[in-house]
């Protein structure tokens, strides 16, 4: 049930965070680029030259939460109306968010799982679960963190239809 219920939250903040639009690369000037070109950030856990889903939907989560940083806002659209994304995160505490994340994942034996349906509730679990004890001011920023954080997750779904298996989902 609580799967379910974790499933069910990841679609209602896609469906909301996909009404404010969605941050395209133009927007931000970076052209052609990915999103760990643009950040410098780019990760290599693995020795085997691949890269698991998990890993590279922690890696995009990071380089988001680096490109949104208060001093690089991200809009999330190109209309004049769209929604800002910011947080005040300084990059030691977007490693620990990042990191819990990841360890929330290998804590559920997720690590080389290609199901985003299994590895996105426990990377929202571990990164969301850290922002009580980085030191946000307040809960105004707390908030502004996980809105980056779902659209993270959001754009990470976008062209991975293939890793989200309708077997996974349990029925009501």
């Amino acid at each position: 049930m609580s799967q379910f219920v974790s499933i069910t939250l990841v679609i209602i903040l896609g469906m909301f965070l996909n009404s404010c639009g969605q941050m395209t690369a133009e927007d931000e000037g970076m052209s052609s680029k990915s999103i760990e070109e643009s950040s410098g950030t780019s990760d290599d856990t693995t020795d085997t030259g691949t890269t698991s889903l998990a890993s590279t939907v922690i890696g995009e989560l990071g380089a988001n939460l680096s490109s949104t940083r208060s001093s690089r806002q991200a809009r999330v659209s190109s209309r004049s109306t769209s929604k800002t994304l910011s947080n005040s995160l300084t990059s030691s505490q977007i490693t620990l968010v990042v990191d819990a994340a990841t360890a929330a994942v290998s804590a559920s034996s997720l690590d080389s799982s290609e199901d985003l349906i299994q590895i996105m509730p426990k990377i929202i679990e571990g990164s969301q679960g850290k922002l009580a004890t980085v030191g946000l001011s307040n809960s105004s920023e707390t908030i502004k963190v996980i809105n980056v954080i779902g659209n993270s997750l959001v754009k990470s779904i976008n062209g991975r239809s293939s890793n989200l298996p309708g077997a996974s989902a349990e029925s009501g």
